[in-house]
Order: C-alpha cells, then sequence, then structure tokens
C-alpha cells in the first residue's frame, strides 16, 4: 500500500522549496503538497485582507486544496502554527503530524497585543529598509544563532532573497502570533498523533511542546540535540529521520 499523500507547510520568508530535502529523503512513493503560502515565493499570492481572520483563511483553503484521504502533516514555525490550526479545525482530515519549533498561541490578550505591536513594526522596517539589510537584522535575532553558524545558511538566505519584501511585510502582520487565537485547550483533545519536535538549545518551544505533550497522550515531544530554531537546516540528518520513523509508525 502507498505511503499516504503528505502536506508541507514552510515558515515565514520560506517557499516550497525548503522542503526539497525532506522530499529527497522519504522518497517518491508519496505525493507531496506542498504549497508556498500567501505573501511568499517569487510570484507572491496575495496575502488576506481581512489580519484578523488571514490564519483561519489559510487553514480552510488548504482543507479546500488538499487530498481527500487522511493525509499526513508536517509544518514548521508560522507553517507549524498554521499546523495546530488545521489539527484544531478538521483532525478527522489528518493522519499523523510532526510540528516543528511552533507555537499553539499566546494565552494573554496583553501578550497578543503587544506581539501585534512588534510585527507591525518589523512589518514597517522591511518595507523601507533595502532588504538585504532588513534580513541580516531578522536573521540577527538570538533565536537564529545556530542557523547562521550552519553550513546551510548561506544557500537558505540567497532563497529568502527572491522574496518581495512589501508581500512578506503583509504576510507578517496578518500572520502575527499576536492574531493567532491561542489553541492551547483544544489541542489538548486533539486525537491526531503528532511529534513536536524542536532544537535543544531552543528552550522556549522546547518547553511548549513539553507542556502540550503533557496534556495531550496522543502527542509527544522530542528534541533534536545541537540545533535551535530550525532542526531541518541545522541537523537535516537527524531531522529526517525523526520525521520519517514517525509518519512511517503503524
Amino acid at each position: 500500500m502507498s505511503a499516504p499523500p503528505l502536506v508541507l507547510l514552510h515558515g515565514f520568508l520560506g517557499s516550497a522549496a525548503d522542503w526539497h530535502p525532506l522530499r529527497a529523503a522519504l522518497g517518491t512513493e508519496r505525493v507531496y503538497l506542498a504549497p508556498t503560502l500567501p505573501g511568499h515565493g517569487a510570484e507572491p499570492a496575495p496575502v488576506p485582507e481581512d489580519d484578523d481572520d488571514a490564519l483561519l483563511g489559510v487553514v480552510a483553503f488548504l482543507l479546500a486544496h488538499a487530498p481527500p484521504e487522511p493525509f499526513d502533516l508536517v509544518g514548521y514555525s508560522m507553517g507549524g502554527r498554521l499546523a495546530l490550526a488545521l489539527l484544531a479545525a478538521a483532525p478527522e482530515r489528518v493522519r499523523r503530524a510532526v510540528i516543528v519549533s511552533a507555537s499553539p498561541g499566546l494565552e494573554d490578550e496583553g501578550e497578543r497585543a503587544a506581539r501585534r505591536e512588534l510585527d507591525r513594526v518589523r512589518a514597517a522596517a522591511l518595507r523601507a529598509l533595502p532588504f538585504e539589510l532588513w534580513l541580516e537584522t531578522w536573521y540577527g535575532m538570538p533565536l537564529f544563532d545556530t542557523l547562521r553558524a550552519s553550513a546551510a545558511y548561506p544557500a537558505m538566505l540567497a532563497r529568502r532573497l527572491r522574496g518581495h519584501p512589501d508581500a512578506l511585510a503583509a504576510a507578517l502582520e496578518a500572520f502575527s502570533p499576536g492574531r493567532q487565537p491561542p489553541l492551547r485547550q483544544r489541542l489538548a483533545t486533539c486525537p491526531v498523533p503528532a511529534l513536536l519536535m524542536a532544537g535543544a538549545l531552543d528552550a522556549k518551544y522546547v518547553a511548549s511542546n513539553r507542556a502540550l505533550a503533557e496534556a495531550n497522550p496522543a502527542f509527544e515531544a522530542m528534541t533534536v540535540a545541537d540545533a535551535g530554531h530550525a532542526p531541518q537546516l541545522e541537523r537535516p540528518d537527524d531531522f529526517h529521520d525523526a520525521v520519517r520513523r514517525w509518519l512511517d509508525r503503524p
């Protein structure tokens, strides 16, 4: 019997091309659906105009275009948040999931408001600064220390430079975690087996994953040694092995 279809959701600034190494590692037995999300890529699709419904609107779009049979799901960072929202909205559509470096949302409205403002400021800078300078500032955050030191960073940065700053700025605001409904309570009863992955050096997401896994016996938290926020780039062999093992479980 052939493997289930696999839906792959990239992170902010990314594109479908980010998943080429994983597809090569998993082989040709699957059908892959790796959309380039709104605001991203060389020819960006428009970001939904209503920021407050943007994430849920993309989830609805993905469900409408996903395979009709139960599919497997992998999402990273922003794509991981979309994947979690998809699990909460339609768990019956997903067979297994891998969620990488993603949050189920901020519970406190004050924190959400602060994050919306922070992403508004970041988006304004993205529109105003030379794109290369803005990317240097973005990846200069401590969150990406280990990514910058990895061998994969130069090629990844070259891919990022193909994006369109205005479209990416719209995506940054629309898909801000400050606009994402908190999903922790809904995910506590989600029946889909989900592997919650984080780099061992990414303490915030390690702790968040453990809390989610403690609340839901269908979830399992794991860490990737010597990796930060982007284990799929920093430790690709370990990442590919973990995804393969999880998706191949009966």
